[in-house]
């Protein structure tokens, strides 16, 4: 197999023929292969990266209609995961915009509960918890905001989860 999933294309060229949808309106989209259907003709499931080819029921491409998107350029920036206790907001901005202007893409929280003083449910605080894991795994690396040496137990099992997978973990203090 030419491709892998996971992998970034480009739709090159379109060999079928007498299909209800327009095929050539795919030459040039890129998307992401999803799947690989063994021994098919058509062995990759394709996923489109524009909003218009997403609702398309076109998904499957030979190698030949294919052609690799070097990820690199996909990640020209190192990409940062801030993590620590919500309730130092102003840690979090402040490093957010240090590490952006050094060149580094930064994935925060999506809310501060503690310094907001949101009432959250324990089903929402489940889900942002696992939210907060998957910013982990797309990260290159985690900062961890740690203001007086603070560590949580919440940011303990980011920074536990973070090293199981293999990523670098930086401390606003040593």
């Amino acid at each position: 197999m030419k491709f892998k999933v996971g992998d970034k294309v480009k739709v090159t060229s379109v060999f079928e023929e007498g299909s209800v949808y327009n095929p050539e309106e795919f030459v040039g989209k890129l998307g992401t292969v999803i799947n690989i259907i063994e021994g098919d003709d058509y062995p990759y499931e394709v996923t489109f990266d524009e909003k218009e080819t997403q609702d398309r029921l076109i998904d499957l491409w030979r190698d030949e209609e294919l052609e690799f998107v070097n990820n690199d350029d996909c990640r020209k920036y190192k990409i940062i995961t801030l993590c620590g206790s919500t309730k130092f907001k102003d840690e979090f901005m402040k490093v957010q915009k240090e590490l952006t202007l050094k060149g580094n893409i930064v994935i925060s929280v999506g809310l501060f509960g503690h310094a907001d003083g949101e009432n959250l449910t324990d089903d929402v605080k489940i889900m942002l918890d696992d939210m907060h894991k998957s910013k982990i795994c797309i990260a290159d690396e985690i900062f961890v905001i740690n203001k007086g040496g603070y560590v949580g137990s919440s940011t303990q099992n980011e920074i536990d989860y973070a090293l199981r997978n293999n990523k670098i973990v930086n401390y606003l203090e040593a």
